[in-house]
C-alpha cells in the first residue's frame, strides 16, 4: 500500500501567536484564532 505525505509548513500568527499549518498550494489563508488573513 502506498503512503502519501502532505507537506505542511508551520507558521506563527503575528497577531495572536497561534501555530498554524500553512497549506503548500494556497497563497492566502486565515488564522482560526483571531481571523487575520495571512499571506503564504
Amino acid at each position: 500500500m502506498a503512503e502519501s505525505t502532505i507537506e505542511v509548513k508551520l507558521v506563527r500568527c503575528p497577531k495572536c501567536k497561534n501555530l498554524l499549518p500553512e497549506p503548500k498550494d494556497c497563497s492566502f489563508f486565515q488564522c482560526g484564532g483571531c481571523g487575520t488573513v495571512l499571506c503564504g
